[in-house]
């Protein structure tokens, strides 16, 4: 009870409540008296405030390495997938056609001269005065005719059915090409007549069309009232002297991980042109800096929000911790298999101990790695695929850290969240009180005011009777 009494008059004091001033005639500022006690009581909330101001910072911290960590993540994918990266590129400048290599390619030179290029056939209708009006006359809907196209590269050919009603030029250019086969149809009018012209998609022999005509149409549009305007050819060329024909003006057969587009033949009585394929280390070199880039990311990332001075939100948070630790350890595994490369460092990739651990690069080092030793770095980098290579293993700790339900990264902001609901029912609970004790103290004031009115009514009535009597007498 003493300790009540005393938090009461510590109350009473901190808000200023004086009674003896209200029973002389000063009425009671309820208003004021109600907003100091609710800053006394909202006091018992600051610890728990505090508490969620520091849990929502932690959250954050964790969402920002953990987006940082996702960040190495897909530069070690990239790692991972060092066997499609393109080591190779083609650096002649060439007239006839242009190359481009994938990642199969080898280092070459290779001479090529085109002979002719691929075509695609085209054939055309007799002369028709209208192109909008049936060429069936009197058809109807009720019968129709077939347009059969086949080509020696498809194994079902075209079939085009209309009724004859719908037979103009114009029913038959739009039903092939509404079709979507490999043959496309056009009106050509040449300024007194119009002409059905039927054009193959594809170039190459195998692409060469054969039309036939069935029922009533037959009659006016027949396979032999269509002649050949564009003959349909194979492209023609020569590699180091070996003839070679292709179907189409884009070649992906002839070397080995290179696509020849061919663009025109080349000039008669020129001579062949040098393909040359060399070395590119361009797309290896920067797949390797951006993961170097997202790992000193991470670290940076990770140092911000631990720092203790300045009062980081995972400041001595031992999870954040070991995960630095696990990061850094990688760093130093030893790969096997990858000839007399073993660890980031024999490429040039070494750990700066004053520097957080952050990685620098030797580029003169890592450059000469990846020229000299290709196939070495994509053995280091991917391993089986599985459990050895670095990037593999890299890979894993991150996909167990980072996208695992139980991981460290996921495990952490739950116990965060946890932390946090749990404090937001102790909040509640809180104001709750505090909402109650308010709600005492406004009825309780309502009627001290009641109380100390008719108290200085009383005061004043007696005042006046005192000073009568002193004046009879």
């Amino acid at each position: 009870m003493a300790t009540s009494v005393s938090s009461n008059s510590d109350i009473i004091s901190s808000i200023g409540l004086n009674l003896g001033s209200t029973i002389k005639g000063q009425s009671l500022d309820l208003s004021n008296l109600v907003t100091k006690l609710q800053s006394v009581e909202e006091q018992r909330l600051t610890p728990y405030t505090n508490k969620q101001t520091s849990l929502s910072a932690q959250a954050t911290a964790y969402s920002t390495i953990e987006t940082a960590m996702k960040g190495l993540q897909s530069a070690t994918t990239t790692l991972q997938n060092m066997k499609n990266i393109t080591s190779t590129a083609v650096t002649s400048t060439n007239t006839a056609f242009s190359a481009t290599t994938d990642n199969t390619a080898v280092v070459g030179s290779y001479s090529v001269f085109v002979n002719n290029l691929a075509q695609a056939q085209s054939q055309i209708s007799g002369a028709f005065s209208s192109a909008s009006t049936a060429l069936v006359a009197g058809g109807t809907s009720s019968t129709s005719s077939t347009i059969t196209i086949s080509q020696p590269s498809r194994s079902t050919p075209l079939t085009i059915t209309l009724t004859d009603d719908k037979t103009s030029l114009n029913d038959i250019r739009d039903a092939i090409n509404n079709a979507g086969g490999s043959v496309s149809a056009s009106i050509i009018n040449n300024g007194t007549s119009n002409y059905l012209m039927l054009t193959s998609k594809d170039t190459g022999t195998q692409s060469a069309m054969t039309i036939s005509v069935s029922g009533s149409l037959s009659s006016s549009l027949s396979s032999g009232s269509f002649s050949e305007q564009v003959a349909a050819k194979d492209a023609s060329f020569t590699l180091n002297g070996m003839q070679i024909t292709s179907q189409s003006n884009t070649v992906t057969t002839a070397i080995s991980g290179v696509t020849l587009n061919l663009k025109s033949a080349s000039a008669v009585g020129s001579t062949a042109e040098n393909l040359t394929i060399t070395s590119d280390i361009t797309s290896t070199k920067k797949a390797v800096q951006d993961w170097v880039t997202a790992y000193n990311n991470v670290l940076d990332v990770i140092k911000t929000q631990t720092d203790a001075s300045s009062k980081g939100a995972l400041n001595g948070d031992g999870t954040v911790r070991a995960i630095q630790q696990q990061l850094q350890s990688l760093m130093t595994n030893v790969q096997s298999g990858s000839g007399s490369l073993r660890i980031m460092a024999d490429m040039g990739i070494t750990q700066d101990p004053i520097n957080n651990g952050k990685l620098t690069i030797d580029n003169t080092k890592l450059e000469s790695t990846l020229k000299v030793s290709a196939s070495s770095v994509t053995t280091f980098f991917t391993g089986n695929g599985t459990t050895t290579g670095f990037a593999t293993q890299v890979g894993n700790y991150l996909s167990r850290t980072v996208d695992s339900s139980d991981g460290l990264i996921k495990s952490a902001k739950a116990g965060i969240e946890t932390s946090q609901k749990s404090l937001e029912k102790q909040i509640t609970s809180i104001q709750d009180s505090i909402d109650a004790t308010m709600k005492r103290y406004k009825a309780q004031f309502t009627q001290l005011n009641k109380l100390l009115s008719q108290m200085t009514t009383t005061s004043n009535y007696l005042t006046k009777q005192f000073d009568s009597n002193n004046q009879s007498n």
